[in-house]
């Protein structure tokens, strides 16, 4: 088998069988296994020029994004805070929309129009930014030690309890904070970001002293 089979059958493995089981069931694989297929695609396109995977992403694309409105809407009305999805789920799907914003024009050649346009997925990355950072400030803001975090700032993975069932911050939940961030910094050059972006760094330079 070649190195190029081998790749084509991973992504047929992802899309085949993972892709069903996840997409609209499972909010945070669902953004993982569309991230690692389009990494697959625009990787895989350039290293071979019959790499063609681009409709069956494309579908995965305008799937996943009726399924991410459909459950932001659901954890976000009327003043909740996502109580039923972790947090830093939204880093993923932050992530994955600002990849798909910034190749978009790659990913969606073709004659057909796009069902998901371009600037709705620098929205849903917008989205995923204010709900990830924006109840973690919250959080940072009105809890009090033991519950309050060992450093001042940075995100939550979920609000933390008195019980096991609570979330935390951890190493993982703000490294996606900070490329989100950056991402987004990246393509709209708005200076909220980039403040964001340094806060996340000045928390990190804390936390590993912690750590250490």
């Amino acid at each position: 088998m070649s190195y190029q089979e081998a790749v084509l059958n991973v992504f047929k493995g992802l899309h085949d069988v993972s892709w069903p089981i996840f997409v609209d069931n499972d909010f945070w694989h669902t953004a993982n296994t569309l991230d690692t297929c389009i990494d697959f695609v625009l990787e895989g396109s350039t290293a071979w020029k019959d790499f063609d995977r681009y409709q069956q992403v494309q579908n995965m694309i305008e799937n996943s994004y009726l399924f991410f409105d459909k459950k932001y809407d659901e954890e976000n009305k009327n003043g909740q805070q996502s109580p039923n999805i972790w947090w830093d789920d939204y880093g993923w799907w932050g992530i994955t929309f600002t990849k798909i914003y910034e190749h978009y024009d790659q990913i969606f050649k073709g004659p057909e129009s796009p069902k998901v346009t371009r600037e709705q997925c620098l929205q849903a990355a917008r989205k995923c930014w204010s709900a990830l950072g924006g109840y973690s400030n919250d959080v940072n803001e009105n809890l009090e030690p033991p519950l309050k975090g060992p450093i001042a700032g940075g995100v939550w993975n979920h609000p933390p309890l008195e019980n096991a069932a609570g979330g935390i911050q951890n190493t993982v939940t703000n490294g996606l904070f900070l490329v989100l961030c950056a991402r987004l910094y990246r393509n709209t050059k708005e200076q909220e970001f980039l403040y964001a972006a340094a806060a996340q760094y000045l928390w990190f330079r804390n936390w590993f002293c912690q750590l250490s």
